[in-house]
């Protein structure tokens, strides 16, 4: 996808946002979700600090919507930690990946494929960090 392309998903998409907030306001999943699409944008183009600023928004709203232990909230931890693995912050990214296996493994079960897919990148993250030490 061209850079031009990026410019006009991300205009579309906080139009989107607006109408999101407009007929729900802000603690509802749906923001979450707009949230979403913007920080993927945000990311695909590099620019990191406002990706893992919509992925705290919609960790906020999801933790207060579901609570801790909802699988949104971990997929959510897991975009998180794909972002910081991306910045270089490979500690960060294994504890955001932990947390995402651990409600994996409380609501899947530990032989889930989402429980295994947050601890292979646990892992990962872990290797990366011991190679850059």
């Amino acid at each position: 996808m061209m850079q031009g392309d990026y410019e006009n998903a991300l205009l579309q998409l906080r139009k989107s946002l607006e109408i999101v907030l407009r007929v729900h306001g802000q603690k509802h999943p749906d923001v979450a979700h707009s949230c979403h699409n913007i920080g993927t944008v945000y990311d695909k183009q590099h620019t990191k600090k406002e990706a893992l600023e919509q992925f705290q928004k919609i960790l906020e709203i999801q933790m207060r919507v579901y609570g801790q232990d909802h699988p949104s909230v971990a997929d959510s931890k897991l975009g998180m930690g794909q972002v910081y693995a991306g910045r270089n912050g490979m500690d960060l990214a294994r504890e955001l990946f932990l947390e995402c296996q651990r409600i994996h493994s409380k609501v899947y079960g530990p032989g889930h494929n989402e429980t295994a897919k947050a601890a292979n990148a646990a892992q990962r993250a872990s290797q990366c960090a011991e190679e850059s030490a």
